[in-house]
């Protein structure tokens, strides 16, 4: 499905329904939006590793402006702040209550945006695998440039000045940089979609918008109950990122996956399913 909103068009996908049987009664189920990773990626992230939760909650899988399917503003409006904005007003089109928000890695850097400019809006927040600032964002890449071969600084060298240039760049970009991202890749079970690429929009975020980029002083604000999750051998956004936000944000609690790295919804999916299935039970 498609919507127009704050000058861009945003294409998104729904998984379960938005009531419940309770007895003799229909009762509303929470909605959760959740929000890729990437950035210059797509919602097929989640797919099949989050979306099991569509049983429980209302599921809404959201391409930002300049990924995937959604259109393409221009690139200097491809900020966190604007996308912030877009689901805003995203949530108020389809006449949405306050809503639980699911962020994955740049995805959990647009909900903490979010929630800190939109705090009434937030029914409850769970920031996955991600970071509060452009300070723990470059904690985990010097680490990984201390870690890693010649071929492989020569790839995050390319992504961290965002000065990718070609789909044959990105593609010997990310395939130098896999190990990095899972603890133990040979345990990973395989499936998932192959994303839509937005080169534009990944060189956009490393190369500008990023370096601004620190919700650490607005964290205290949001209210709303919050579940940070962290692989514990996560090298991409380490879990000094994730102390910081259960740190900042009154009451937050954290999960750490100990059998995983940055990509622990896939690593752990079963455990990471029932944390999140727990916390939303419990809202």
């Amino acid at each position: 499905m498609r919507i127009a909103v704050n000058g861009a068009e945003l294409f998104f996908d729904v998984y379960g329904s938005s009531l419940a049987a309770r007895g003799n009664e229909l009762v509303d189920k929470p909605v959760m939006v959740a929000l890729h990773g990437g950035p210059g990626i797509d919602h097929s992230q989640f797919v099949p590793w989050l979306t099991p939760i569509g049983d429980i909650a209302q599921l809404i899988l959201v391409d930002h402006r300049g990924n995937g399917r959604s259109s393409r503003p221009p690139v200097e409006t491809r900020t966190l702040a604007t996308m912030a904005d877009d689901l805003e007003a995203m949530r108020r089109a389809l006449g949405l209550g306050r809503i639980v928000v699911f962020g994955m890695s740049f995805g959990g850097m647009l909900a903490l945006t979010y929630a800190a400019s939109y705090p009434d809006s937030v029914a409850a927040l769970i920031p996955c695998a991600t970071a509060a600032s452009n300070e723990a964002l470059e904690r985990g890449l010097s680490r990984l440039h201390d870690i890693a071969s010649p071929e492989q600084r020569e790839a995050l060298a390319l992504l961290r000045n965002g000065t990718v240039g070609s789909s044959a760049d990105l593609d010997r970009v990310f395939a130098a940089l896999a190990p990095f991202y899972e603890h133990d890749p040979g345990r990973t079970p395989p499936g998932g979609f192959k994303p839509i690429p937005d080169i534009d929009m990944l060189n956009f975020f490393f190369a500008h918008d990023r370096k601004s980029y620190d919700v650490r002083p607005k964290l205290p604000g949001i209210a709303a109950p919050t579940l940070v999750l962290t692989g514990r051998h996560d090298r991409i956004c380490p879990p000094d990122a994730s102390d910081e936000i259960v740190t900042g944000i009154p009451g937050a609690r954290q999960v750490i996956f100990e059998q995983s790295g940055h990509r622990l919804m896939r690593e752990e999916n079963a455990r990471f399913l029932q944390t999140v299935r727990d916390f939303i039970g419990r809202l």
